[in-house]
């Protein structure tokens, strides 16, 4: 691959990191804001808790399905689906404070993640070969692992500098951003 190539591709691989930090970095910084949130929604430690197990069994149990459905009709329409439901899911939390709505956002973000995870590296793997699919899929993996390892920290940075919700619009902004890309590379 030459440099004109590898550059609109450079494209896709940000827009998969970006895809990946929407559940990794913002989604996961839930557990350490979780008092915060509570705060806000005026709810038990037991309901915050209840949301963080829902947004993971949610993850868990729609995943293959989500692969299955990627397969079928696109990795990369559930790509675009999966960031529209983060996004939605982030807005659902931060423009209410009905725990109704927590705990259909935070459903929701298991959902987005467990719509990104398989059709993210479905859209890599159409997209690279050989020695550049391995280098795709590790920064997939470093946005996935570091997004989990900052999760407490930057989410925490965040919340207590301005406000927790701002987690969940920096995470819509970086959605959107990766959409943006993604229309990017299929225009070329």
């Amino acid at each position: 691959m030459n440099n004109t190539q590898s550059s609109p591709r450079s494209n896709i691989i940000i827009a998969i990191m970006l895809s990946a930090l929407t559940y990794w970095l913002f989604a996961q910084s839930f557990i350490n804001i979780g008092p915060l949130v509570g705060q806000t929604y005026q709810t038990s430690p037991a309901v915050l808790n209840l949301s963080i197990s829902l947004t993971s069994f949610a993850t868990g149990i729609f995943m293959v399905a989500a692969g299955d459905i990627a397969d079928k009709i696109g990795q990369l329409r559930m790509t675009y689906m999966g960031l529209i439901i983060s996004m939605v899911a982030s807005l659902l939390l931060i423009i209410s404070d009905i725990t109704a709505l927590l705990i259909i956002g935070r459903i929701l973000q298991g959902l987005s993640a467990a719509i990104l995870l398989p059709s993210t590296v479905g859209v890599l793997n159409n997209q690279f070969k050989g020695d550049h699919l391995r280098r795709a899929i590790s920064y997939l993996m470093i946005s996935t692992v570091g997004g989990i390892g900052l999760a407490g920290v930057i989410g925490g940075l965040i919340a207590t500098n301005f406000g927790w919700q701002t987690n969940f619009i920096i995470s819509i902004v970086i959605a959107f951003i990766a959409i943006l890309l993604l229309k990017a590379h299929l225009k070329k």
